[in-house]
């Protein structure tokens, strides 16, 4: 039996292979944009990806992480209702809206959000704990406090 982590490397391998090379191409540089914080960059490829290929689940949910993180959260959680109309089982979408959740001090939505991450992929211990956690805020706090 394969690890969590290695089941799930795949999965995102999956989620963001595309057969069309430019979009491949344009997921690359949005993908490193939102790496380096280049986020004017990101969102152009992310923009250009979603245009070519709108039935493309990651292009949606990577716009929706770069959101995200520049605090955008009505683009996010747009972004992550299309990405889980392509891919209802898509763990990362979800995970983002539990994410938006907690900074919104919205702990109930967080718990439902997580719980769902859980239900996609349940080898995959740090939804399950964040799930845990979520009806306090504390351990997603935590969490939320360290990834910045």
């Amino acid at each position: 039996m394969k690890k969590p982590r290695t089941l799930t490397r795949e999965i995102w391998q999956r989620w963001t292979a595309n057969d069309d090379p430019n979009i491949s191409q344009l997921m690359q540089i949005g993908i490193r944009g939102l790496s380096y914080s280049s986020y004017r960059r990101a969102l152009q490829s992310f923009d250009q990806v979603i245009e070519m290929a709108p039935e493309f689940a990651e292009g949606w949910n990577r716009r929706a992480t770069l959101y995200y993180h520049i605090k955008e959260y009505r683009g996010s959680i747009d972004d992550i209702k299309q990405t889980l109309r392509l891919e209802p089982r898509h763990f990362g979408a979800w995970s983002g809206l539990g994410l938006i959740s907690v900074a919104q001090d919205n702990y109930s939505g967080a718990l439902a959000a997580f719980k769902k991450a859980c239900r996609s992929t349940p080898t995959y211990p740090t939804f399950a704990a964040m799930s845990r956690n979520s009806k306090t805020g504390s351990g997603v706090r935590t969490k939320k406090t360290r990834s910045r």
